[in-house]
């Protein structure tokens, strides 16, 4: 029914992001978010980003967490969303 308009969709997402380990590639969780910001203007167009938010570690944890949130627009369902953010 609504053929035509496949691919001019869009929608919108909330995507938080977490971290409390180091990367051997980006090291400390706040770079491991700014890179996963970064990696976000390929799935669409980007309107707004939190800052990073240290927060106290939950449970047995020591290490503290970096926390952060995007508002994305973007082509993709939902599930291709999600398909890519898990990549």
């Amino acid at each position: 029914l609504y053929a035509h308009l496949r691919g001019h969709l869009s929608s919108t997402y909330l995507i938080a992001f977490g971290s409390n380990r180091r990367h051997h590639r980006y090291g400390e969780p706040r770079a491991i978010l700014a890179a996963a910001m970064e990696e976000l203007a390929a799935l669409g167009t980007v309107h707004a980003r939190s800052p990073v938010i240290g927060s106290a570690p939950i449970g047995p944890a020591r290490r503290r967490f970096a926390n952060s949130v995007a508002l994305v627009e973007s082509e993709l369902d939902p599930l291709a969303m999600l398909s890519a953010l898990q990549r």
